[in-house]
């Protein structure tokens, strides 16, 4: 919703529309941010061990850093209208996701339990996630913090690509859930046979 905010906040002026619809999905992005979030807490509050069971889960850990991607994200969305909410947006999800980049790394280093099986693209999640921090970054902060992040997430995005590879050649294919959608999928076979067409 973030990244269809921000590209309707570019198509404005070129289409010189009248109307400005990226203010009603920023608008809609950042509530949909707070019930998601809202419930999540609730969740905290009222199954506290089934929420530890999937921080300690082995891919759905994964997921808890999208909280801090949202605020970076809303962070970018925000950048023409308010900087100074921008700034507070970009400055916690920036942490936050510098402190579960951190937890996640550690929890992959010092467990005894994760198999090959388990990596999955959602492991991309908490360490490249660091790559979108600049985008606000750099109106936010030094230079330097902006490259420290983009660092971090380009090196990973190294690292789980060539391991997601090794799975994919030497073990179990990825689960159906995993792939993509076969309506964007296209195998070679199908391809060549278009192109004959």
């Amino acid at each position: 919703m973030t990244g269809f905010t921000v590209a309707w906040h570019h198509a404005e002026p070129l289409f010189a529309l009248p109307v400005r619809p990226s203010v009603v999905l920023l608008g809609l992005t950042i509530v949909t941010f707070v019930i998601l979030l809202a419930l999540y807490l609730t969740k905290i509050l009222k199954y506290p061990n089934q929420v530890k069971a999937e921080y300690s889960h082995p891919i759905k850990l994964n997921f808890f850093p999208t909280v801090s991607i949202g605020l970076i994200l809303i962070s970018v969305a925000l950048l023409p209208y308010s900087h100074a909410l921008s700034l507070v947006c970009w400055a916690a999800g920036a942490s936050l996701h510098l402190a579960f980049t951190l937890h996640v790394l550690s929890v992959w280093m010092h467990q005894p339990h994760f198999e090959v099986d388990h990596l999955n693209p959602a492991w991309f999640i908490p360490v490249v996630g660091n790559i979108l921090v600049p985008v606000a970054g750099v109106r936010h902060a030094s230079p330097e913090i902006s490259w420290f992040f983009f660092s971090v997430g380009l090196i990973f995005w190294l690292v789980l690509l060539t391991i997601i590879f090794y799975r994919m050649l030497f073990h179990q294919t990825l689960p159906a859930r995993w792939m993509p959608s076969p309506v964007f999928s296209i195998t070679w076979p199908s391809f060549w046979r278009c192109l004959h067409c």
